[in-house]
């Protein structure tokens, strides 16, 4: 059912419906991100809540507003997060749909060019016949080696039109059958100065990165610590992300810091001395 859905949203142009997937999917994880923060504050009042019903007898058969307004903000982080799953798998499946279109497109063209290359070449064929008749000889184009062994001597093998036609058309099909045959990108590695910039960077709809609320997690956890393991002393260099499956791969993503400044100055006996800076 999930596939006949599928097809019949990429009616037009299959690029169309990846686009608005991933619009989809960046507007719900947006959603949860801000859920999650309203989850964690709203979460003091609950048990405060919790405390005073406990304190007086009465947990077990009243619940407090603040803690319904909990409950009804963790069902929507959930909804959300299993919403923004199914967008990216849908969008996953309408990706290959997008280079089978593209193929498509190519072998379209290459099927236009034979047949202007047959007609062109009905056409000088029945030329030649006119001639032969007339002159009583018998003519024939010039056989030309194959494209793999006329480098260099195209000058020497003049190749007839309707050949180069056919030979273009033959690019264009291998062109399609590699585009069609092209996996879904599901890894990758990036490198980015900061956090936003590290989100922008992986925007593209074709690509199945790890989820943004996953990547700003991580990117927040891992600059944490590298700031508390330098004490502070050496700002953020680069956030290299890399992951497989759409999944980070924890072991190889890191942070980098800028190397630590020193000064450079001369003690005592002229001996120079490397001090670093705070």
């Amino acid at each position: 059912m999930a596939s006949a859905t599928l097809e019949a949203n990429m009616a037009t142009d299959p690029r169309d419906e990846v686009a608005r997937l991933h619009a989809a999917e960046r507007e719900m994880t947006t959603r949860l991100i801000q859920l999650r923060a309203e989850i964690e504050a709203a979460k003091p009042a609950a048990a405060e809540a919790t405390l005073r019903a406990q304190l007086a007898g009465t947990v077990s058969t009243t619940s407090s507003q603040a803690a319904k307004s909990l409950a009804r903000l963790r069902e929507e982080a959930e909804r959300l997060d299993a919403a923004v799953d199914l967008c990216r798998e849908r969008r996953a499946q309408a990706i290959p749909a997008v280079y089978r279109h593209e193929a498509a497109g190519l072998r379209e063209q290459a099927a236009t060019i034979r047949v202007e290359a047959d007609e062109r070449r009905t056409k000088s064929m029945a030329l030649l016949q006119e001639l032969q008749d007339l002159e009583g000889v018998r003519f024939n184009a010039p056989a030309a080696p194959p494209p793999m062994m006329r480098a260099g001597i195209e000058s020497i093998y003049p190749l007839p039109k309707s050949q180069l036609q056919r030979e273009e058309a033959d690019k264009l099909a291998m062109q399609a059958a590699v585009i069609e045959g092209r996996p879904v990108a599901r890894q990758g590695t990036v490198d980015a100065p900061d956090v936003d910039s590290l989100l922008a960077m992986l925007a593209d709809p074709m690509v199945i990165a790890p989820r943004l609320d996953n990547v700003r997690e991580w990117a927040t956890r891992r600059s944490a610590a590298a700031l508390e393991h330098s004490h502070g002393r050496r700002p953020i260099a680069t956030l290299r992300l890399v992951w497989g499956s759409g999944v980070i791969d924890e072991a190889a993503s890191r942070v980098a810091l800028q190397p630590e400044a020193v000064d450079r100055s001369p003690g005592e006996g002229g001996l120079v001395f490397a001090r670093a800076r705070a």
